[in-house]
């Protein structure tokens, strides 16, 4: 797949790595003829169990080869799959879900990569999909035509999900997940969403805080302060309330995850700490060379975001949720 002089070289360095990436998910047995949807939905499973099998006999630990990755089940019920087995339940921290996605504040320590000192850690959040249909382990890989569309989407909700943090909208109008969680914690629905996401920090059981994953969520002092509330107000009061901070959507390649299903990250920053670098990929430029790199006719008026802007849009008792134009084709 060509690429020019111009490309800058984050960009070229993505282009790089989701080559060679690619070259490996089809030098698998088989892998050349399944995709990431099928694969995932063949071999994951919503039980506890150890995923060694599995994740030898498809030949993915030539692909996933971080150190972070654990295939028995240990402590608590943790392993690999620990996040899709709990995109299935109620999820611990959501900030918004609809009926294919939810938006969570991740567990474990919350923008641990921005670095010591940093303001923003308070703002990391994850969206995954937690519903039939397209899904992918890794951006990086190869995706048909429909996880490359689910892949757009999620970053259109995610973008939404900000600008609802922005605001400090109700968490009544933030889906079904977040009111189920506000409703076990006594939280009126009227509260901002960023007042509610302080009280759940704060609220959680210790067994939970404790881990594994566990939770700490770190100020500029390198203090955690997870269980005060107005403290964690304040943390997140700061960052959304800042005009100067944009999102920034990121994923980790397969050499860095600990987690196989695909979760896309969102920090709020001015510019992305240089310590970054190393395990974060811009979302939107890899998203950006899978279109570009598209069968013509497998894109929607000249581009998939025409697909999107196209989609019909629902308002659910003020919850806007997008109904994605189906789409279907080959590998990229």
């Amino acid at each position: 797949m060509g690429t020019t002089a111009s490309t800058p070289k984050d960009e070229q360095i993505i282009i790089d790595e989701m080559s060679t990436f690619g070259a490996k998910w089809i030098s698998r047995e088989g892998g050349d003829k399944v995709s990431q949807t099928h694969l995932f939905r063949e071999i994951m499973s919503t039980e506890g169990v150890d995923f060694s099998g599995p994740f030898h006999e498809h030949q993915l630990d030539g692909i996933f080869t971080s150190s972070k990755i654990v295939l028995p089940i240990v402590g608590g019920g943790y392993n690999c799959n620990h996040l899709f087995r709990d995109s299935n339940k109620e999820t611990k921290i959501p900030v918004y879900s609809d009926d294919n996605y939810t938006v969570m504040h991740p567990l474990g320590v919350p923008g641990l990569h921005l670095g010591e000192g940093h303001g923003s850690k308070a703002s990391h959040l994850m969206i995954i999909r937690h519903s039939s249909g397209p899904i992918t382990f890794n951006e990086m890989l190869p995706s048909t035509s429909e996880e490359v569309l689910d892949l757009e989407t999620r970053l259109a909700v995610l973008t939404k999900v900000v600008e609802n943090m922005r605001a400090n909208t109700p968490l009544y109008t933030c889906g079904p997940k977040v009111c189920k969680k506000a409703n076990d914690l006594c939280i009126d629905g009227l509260t901002g969403i960023r007042d509610y996401l302080a009280m759940v920090i704060a609220k959680m059981p210790e067994e939970e805080r404790s881990g594994p994953p566990g939770y700490k969520l770190m100020n500029k002092e390198n203090v955690d302060v997870s269980t005060n509330d107005d403290k964690v107000r304040d943390l997140l009061n700061d960052v959304y309330g800042n005009a100067a901070l944009k999102p920034f959507m990121a994923i980790q390649p397969p050499s860095e995850n600990s987690q196989l299903l695909s979760h896309i990250h969102c920090f709020m920053v001015e510019k992305v700490p240089e310590c970054m670098a190393g395990t974060y990929r811009d979302a939107s430029l890899i998203l950006k060379y899978k279109i570009e790199n598209m069968p013509n006719d497998e894109r929607s008026g000249g581009g998939m975001g025409a697909a999107l802007d196209e989609s019909e849009e629902e308002d659910d008792g003020g919850e806007l949720t997008r109904q994605a134009t189906r789409v279907t084709g080959g590998s990229y």
